[in-house]
């Protein structure tokens, strides 16, 4: 028998593939298990990352506070200009 003629257009296309792709495969218990193993264990991986993520963005915040608070209590008073330094110097000298 001869090859059925397809026309071009379907000859690259498979209109079964779409059913097969809807069917649920079937998976044997120790591949569901499997499975569930893996997922939980990337599961745990990422709240790990996400904790750490946490710690990480809430020890910036601290440090942001803390150096915040630092510059706030701190009594910083401005330093005399030199002219200024002088002026006294002159006048404390004339005086006496």
């Amino acid at each position: 028998m001869s090859c059925p003629v397809t026309c071009t257009k379907n000859a690259n296309q498979h209109p079964g593939q779409i059913v097969l792709d809807t069917i649920q495969k079937h998976r044997t218990s120790e591949q569901k298990h499997q499975d569930d193993t893996r997922k939980e264990q990337e599961k745990h991986e990422q709240q790990s990352v996400q904790a750490h993520t946490i710690k990480q963005v809430t020890e910036i915040i601290s440090e942001g506070t803390q150096a915040e608070k630092d510059l706030l209590t701190a009594c910083h008073q401005p330093k005399p200009h030199k002219a200024l330094l002088s002026q006294r110097l002159a006048v404390v000298t004339h005086s006496e």
